[in-house]
């Protein structure tokens, strides 16, 4: 499964979608279906929001704690 959908992504969107970062879309995406609130672009991304980012989880932060 993953083979075939990292193929097919890379075709059509490019680099970023190999097997592994494939699998790891999946994992974050199981774990945190319920809480999508929480789940925020990169800090680079969030510079013009104010508010509280205590408990906010990234992408990038996410792959770094597995």
């Amino acid at each position: 499964m993953f083979d075939s959908l990292s193929e097919y992504l890379t075709n059509n969107y490019g680099r970023g979608f190999s097997r592994s970062n494939v699998a790891s879309m999946r994992q974050f995406y199981l774990v945190y279906k319920e809480r999508d609130s929480q789940i925020v672009q990169s800090p680079i991304g969030q510079l013009t929001i104010k508010g509280n980012w205590s408990f906010l989880v990234s992408w990038t932060h996410n792959t770094s704690l597995w």
